[in-house]
């Protein structure tokens, strides 16, 4: 086999692999965990802008993340959060940030396909703030 089918095979099955990690866990609990491990203490458990680390925050206050949808007349605003846990567009445009960026974080993982991990990682992390909103 040529070496460019073997590297597009290994590829394939790694996001094959990686999607099926994410979807057997459930989207939601997966993004639950990573909420809580690296979110909760600056947004709070819920969402409501008040973790325990606000107090070391230049910012004036640390978004409420359950009001998103409502701040956005009803629609969740997917590619804007998305791009806020990312970070790397907004550090490429040079903008000061409190948030960590975390596309950077989560691509530098040692894996086969970083920025796959990474993207599953911050897809499933949104499902869950999308259920944090209030109605």
């Amino acid at each position: 086999m040529k070496r460019s089918v073997v590297k597009a095979a290994v590829v394939g099955l790694s996001m094959l692999c990686a999607t099926a990690m994410v979807q057997a866990q459930g989207n939601v609990e997966y993004g639950k965990r990573e909420y809580q491990s690296n979110c909760a203490a600056c947004h709070g458990t819920e969402g409501r802008g008040n973790g325990p680390y606000n107090m070391f925050m230049t910012q004036k206050s640390v978004p409420d993340l359950a009001v998103l949808a409502r701040n956005s007349d009803g629609g969740f605003p997917y590619q804007r959060v998305q791009q806020m846990i990312d970070g790397r567009e907004q550090s490429e445009l040079g903008e000061t940030r409190d948030m960590p960026i975390w596309g950077a974080r989560y691509a530098s993982v040692p894996t086969y396909n970083p920025e796959l991990y990474a993207a599953l990682r911050i897809a499933a992390l949104i499902e869950y703030v999308e259920q944090l909103q209030v109605k």
